[in-house]
C-alpha cells in the first residue's frame, strides 16, 4: 500500500474491507458491491479510487486549529478584546487575567498559531490584531453543518407525520 507525504503528513490511505470490491461498468461507472467475505466478485476488479485533495486536508487542519484555540475560555476572551478592530499589546491584553505574563504569551501563540491574530514588533511591544478569515472559515463550516442538520430534523418530521397517516 503506497505512503505518501505531503506538507510533513503521512497519507495512507484507507483499506476496504476484504468483502468489499469495485467493477468497472460497461459506461465506464465504477460500482461498489458488497457481498458475504466468502462470495467472489464476478468481472474485472478494480480498486477503489483514492483521492487526496491537499487543498482540502490543509483547510481541515486549519479549522482543527480554529476550534482548538477557541476552546479555551481565556482565548475567546482574548478574541473577544481585539474584535474591535484596535491592535493591543500582549499587556494589555493579559491586564484582564490573574495569569504570569509567560502564560498569556502561551495564549497568544496558540492564537497566532492558528492564525486567529497577527503580531506585530513595534521596539520591546509585541501588539496583536485579529484576523477575521479563520473566523469566518469556522462560521462558514458551522453553516453548512446547520443547513445539512435542520434538513435532515425537516426530512425526519416529514417522515413521521406520512407515517401517522
Amino acid at each position: 500500500m503506497p505512503v505518501t507525504s505531503v506538507a510533513g503528513i503521512r497519507v495512507v490511505p484507507a483499506m476496504s474491507p476484504p468483502s468489499r470490491c469495485v467493477r468497472e461498468g460497461d459506461t465506464g461507472h465504477r460500482t461498489d458491491v458488497t457481498g458475504p467475505a466468502d462470495s467472489p466478485c464476478d468481472g474485472p476488479l478494480t480498486p477503489p479510487p483514492r483521492t487526496y485533495s491537499y487543498t482540502a486536508m490543509h483547510r481541515e487542519a486549519a479549522l482543527d486549529r480554529t476550534f482548538r484555540a477557541l476552546a479555551d475560555p481565556t482565548r475567546r476572551s482574548m478574541i473577544h478584546a481585539l474584535s474591535g478592530g484596535e491592535a493591543r499589546s500582549a499587556g494589555e491584553l493579559g491586564a484582564r487575567f490573574r495569569s504570569a505574563q509567560p502564560t498569556i504569551s502561551r495564549h497568544l501563540r496558540v492564537l497566532e498559531d492558528a492564525r486567529l491574530v497577527e503580531r506585530r514588533v513595534e521596539g520591546r511591544v509585541h501588539r496583536f490584531r485579529l484576523r477575521r478569515e479563520p473566523l469566518a472559515q469556522a462560521s462558514e463550516w458551522l453553516e453548512r453543518h446547520q443547513a445539512f442538520w435542520t434538513g435532515a430534523i425537516d426530512q425526519l418530521e416529514q417522515l413521521l407525520k406520512e407515517s401517522e397517516r
